[in-house]
């Protein structure tokens, strides 16, 4: 029996028709290139592509342009991923990169490839988690500024590709060479993330240290060593030295992010870059973190993989400054210290694994805990062991706007977030359950609520949508509970 609906938006009903249109033209054209001459297909190619980017263009409207280019894309690109086992490889190589280009709205300056993974939005499960599709078709995007790519293919990139106007560039699974061509062509980068880059090594020191107005740098999960991470602070360091601090790249950088530092590292951090707002360090068992007590404008800090006696001092001096706090695979977290410590966080990440409270050693940590509340809270991101260890956190933030799940819950429990019995101020709630390849996003407004089940797999990605009133969710909660479990997309 299906669940009953309210009517989506006619915005929605008309994405959705054009997206299922534009997905559907490569088979239509691969099917007429076998009744067609070469030469008049070609020419049927550029005038259809011609035609759907004026359509775009008169069409769409700006305000929903990003949107309608990355479902559009997500799309063509299950189309393609479906396609090349089976049809004419040789015509749908040629006609995907058109198409793709045609479909992309001449005000979008932000192409986008992965999804925001630490805070996704909805809009984040449509982004296409291979760059292939448009890889061949970059250096036609000429008012570029924000771009998104992951590599899955051998060519890296040329001058070509590159357009100097790119501000912020995340880049997973570059290699040394493909920062050559960024630092050549992209001058006045703004923002670099480099992470999770096996192929990015030492040799990219030189490539980095050339961008001259970096505010945001993110290295970690490459292969650039210890060594070459002290090479990279100690050139910043003589580069604000011998020139002036307002032409430094140091002086712009406002967020960083590494892994596996050593007390060298932090202290060379601290003295190079004072003007941080923002860090993430991986990996902090081999370092003193105490150092970081000087960076005064520190509001956003993430620290993975390490025990709370390495975090403890440096949250008790600089803690009221934070806005931001996630600590991911931290041990003996002590929370009721974190509470009183760190009392202005408004975004907090707990992604620990363990049992909540836990038990034995580190269970003193949280004696008394449960007359406290966490108010300043408003987004929430949490993952722990247990069915029950989610319901016991959730208790203390009475405040929260946004809700990220990474653990298993009970009917009860998904009853609770869904009719917002305590979380009465909540707007957002993702689920994500990385065991069955499935994500639930739910949207809370005043009347009605928007459900959707997405799932994703290397090859595509499948979604569910339902609009269903706030009262209907209070009496069947555990109805949708069941439902998503059920659920394989």
């Amino acid at each position: 029996m299906p669940f009953p609906r309210c009517p989506d938006q006619l915005s929605d009903l008309a994405i959705d028709a054009f997206v299922k249109y534009v997905a559907g033209l490569p088979t239509r054209l691969v099917a007429l290139s076998r009744l067609t001459k070469i030469k008049e297909f070609k020419q049927n190619i550029q005038e259809m592509c011609r035609c759907l980017a004026v359509m775009i263009q008169n069409a769409v409207p700006p305000v929903l342009a990003r949107e309608v280019t990355i479902k559009v894309l997500q799309a063509l690109n299950d189309t393609f991923l479906e396609m090349k086992t089976t049809a004419n490889s040789k015509w749908l190589h040629r006609i995907m990169p058109e198409v793709a280009f045609a479909v992309i709205h001449p005000t979008v300056t932000s192409l986008e490839c992965f999804e925001e993974k630490l805070h996704p939005t909805t809009i984040d499960y449509y982004k296409l988690r291979r760059s292939d599709l448009i890889f061949h078709d970059l250096h036609k995007m000429k008012n570029l500024k924000v771009l998104n790519l992951v590599k899955w293919h051998k060519r890296g990139l040329n001058d070509q590709d590159i357009t100097g106007n790119l501000e912020r560039v995340s880049f997973h699974g570059c290699h040394d060479c493909d920062l050559e061509v960024l630092s050549r062509c992209c001058k006045d980068l703004k923002s670099l993330d480099i992470s999770y880059s096996s192929q990015v090594t030492n040799r990219s020191v030189d490539s980095i240290l050339r961008f001259q107005h970096l505010e945001e740098l993110t290295i970690h999960s490459t292969s650039i060593t210890r060594r070459g991470q002290r090479k990279m602070l100690r050139r910043f360091a003589e580069m604000r030295m011998l020139g002036n601090d307002e032409s430094s790249p140091s002086a712009f950088l406002k967020r960083f992010a590494c892994q596996n530092p050593r007390d060298t590292h932090i202290w060379l951090l601290t003295e190079t870059f004072q003007n941080l707002t923002s860090l993430s360090v991986t990996r902090i068992r081999n370092c003193n973190l105490n150092a970081l007590k000087r960076l005064k404008h520190l509001s956003a800090l993430t620290l993975k993989h390490g025990d709370f006696s390495h975090v403890e001092e440096l949250l008790a001096a600089i803690g009221r400054q934070l806005i931001s706090l996630h600590l991911e695979l931290i041990e003996d977290l002590n929370f009721m210290f974190i509470v009183r410590t760190c009392i202005s966080v408004r975004c907090l990440g707990l992604l620990l694994y363990t049992e909540f409270p836990p038990s034995g050693s580190c269970s003193e940590h949280f004696s008394g805990v449960a007359a406290l509340e966490y108010p300043s809270v408003r987004c929430l991101h949490i993952g722990f062991k247990g069915r029950h260890s989610c319901d016991s956190a959730l208790s203390y933030f009475v405040n929260l706007k946004k809700l990220y799940v990474n653990c298993a819950m009970n009917s009860r429990l998904f009853g609770k977030i869904l009719t917002r019995e305590e979380l009465k101020y909540l707007e957002e709630f993702v689920w994500h359950r990385p065991e069955t390849h499935t994500d639930a996003l739910v949207q809370f407004s005043e009347q009605c609520s928007a459900i959707y089940l997405f799932g994703y797999n290397n090859k595509r990605s499948s979604f569910r949508k339902y609009i269903v009133s706030n009262e209907y969710i209070c009496i069947h909660s555990e109805r949708y509970f069941r439902h998503i479990c059920e659920t394989q997309l």
